[in-house]
């Protein structure tokens, strides 16, 4: 399998601060995998496909989601926003349609916010909504899965 991760972040954290994190001493894996992976993917250049692992392919990108136009179709869209109340800007309408739009067909899009607004948006969007089980430190998440043209609906109820 081979996957092409695309990220864009408008405030991206400097390398000091990366260095301060010990992120691969957290992980389960070995220290020393975890820790080329982890470094792999922070020193990867801005704006360029770079090749983490085999298979595993990273294109970082410096920019503001609220001017960002996809031209590429994705199969996964995690969204990791904070919540609504903390940057408005993130959840508006215009900008969920404009990531379910550039989505393939059978495409998933993921958050960790919940909340009935953003699930009645997502549903304008087109996509079909279910709550599932979060991770840890998280009571639930939410999965969007783009119909496919003529398939029916199963939206969960609010």
């Amino acid at each position: 399998m081979r996957i092409w991760y695309y990220t864009i972040e408008k405030y991206p954290v400097n390398a000091e601060i990366v260095g301060q994190l010990n992120y691969p001493g957290l992980l389960e894996n070995s220290e020393m995998q975890a820790g080329q992976l982890f470094s792999a993917i922070h020193e990867a250049q801005w704006e360029e496909m770079s090749e983490i692992h085999p298979g595993f392919h990273l294109k970082k990108m410096k920019g503001d989601l609220c001017h960002f136009v996809p031209d590429a179709c994705y199969d996964l869209v995690y969204f990791d926003a904070f919540a609504p109340e903390k940057q408005p800007e993130m959840w508006t309408g215009e900008i969920l349609h404009r990531l379910v739009l550039s989505m393939k067909p059978g495409g998933v899009f993921t958050t960790y916010c919940v909340k009935g607004s953003v699930k009645r948006l997502l549903k304008a969007c087109g996509l079909t909504i279910e709550k599932l089980p979060g991770p840890p430190g998280k009571r639930e998440i939410l999965r969007g899965l783009k119909r496919d043209k003529g398939q029916g609906t199963r939206d969960e109820e609010e």
